[in-house]
């Protein structure tokens, strides 16, 4: 009976760690299309557009400094790390950055 705890335990650990690799973090660069009190929408470059899910947990910077979710507007650029699978994301940070250029010709 005691040695049946510990194994429980053991098995009960490995089933955390598996649920925590499931939920991927992914970087996403791009430009916001729609935001809402709790979704935001970024379009890549290559016209991928993903839908995901901010919270007052969701940090949100520009030029490294915090500022809060409603500096966030359709048309800014903004590198976005997201947690979960592409169809069910959450946004664990937004920095909003400049919108990249192309350099002048000569």
């Amino acid at each position: 009976m005691t040695r049946r705890i510990p194994i429980l335990a053991l098995i009960l650990m490995l089933l955390g760690a598996i649920t925590l690799l499931a939920h991927n973090e992914t970087r996403i660069v791009g430009v916001i299309t729609k935001v809402q009190p709790t979704k935001l929408e970024v379009k890549r470059k290559d016209g991928r557009t993903f839908l995901m899910e901010i919270d007052k947990e969701t940090s949100v910077t520009r030029d490294q400094k915090k500022v809060d979710l409603s500096a966030l507007k359709v048309g800014q650029s903004v590198i976005v790390t997201a947690c979960g699978e592409p169809k069910d994301l959450l946004a664990l940070e937004v920095r909003i950055v400049q919108a990249a250029t192309a350099p002048a010709p000569k």
